[in-house]
């Protein structure tokens, strides 16, 4: 999962398999599997990690690929790369598109 840039904690796999439709999810090796499977097919058909994007809003862009474009969402992307005491300014909203967008 983090080869392809995902959160590979329980919680965020736990609800990376909620929002696939893998139920009753307790990080089986056959449910990992499952999971990555499904986030290799989602990246493969995007071709890549920003499907063309040419905007600059930081909640389109993940709406786009479909991911969750929440507050606390963002929030954690932020943490994930390096972006400190996020607060959703529009720089730092620029910056994290830029980094996701890579």
């Amino acid at each position: 999962m983090n080869s392809l840039g995902e959160d590979s904690s329980f919680s965020n796999r736990e609800k990376l398999a909620a929002k696939y439709g893998i139920g009753n999810y307790r990080g089986t090796a056959e449910q990992n599997l499952k999971l990555l499977d499904i986030l290799r097919d989602r990246k493969s058909k995007t071709g890549s990690s920003d499907k063309g994007y040419k905007g600059n809003s930081i909640v389109d862009y993940l709406n786009s690929i479909g991911e969750d474009s929440s507050f606390s969402n963002r929030a954690k992307l932020a943490e994930q790369y390096g972006i400190k005491n996020y607060t959703g300014t529009a720089a730092q909203n620029l910056k994290l598109l830029d980094i996701l967008k890579r």
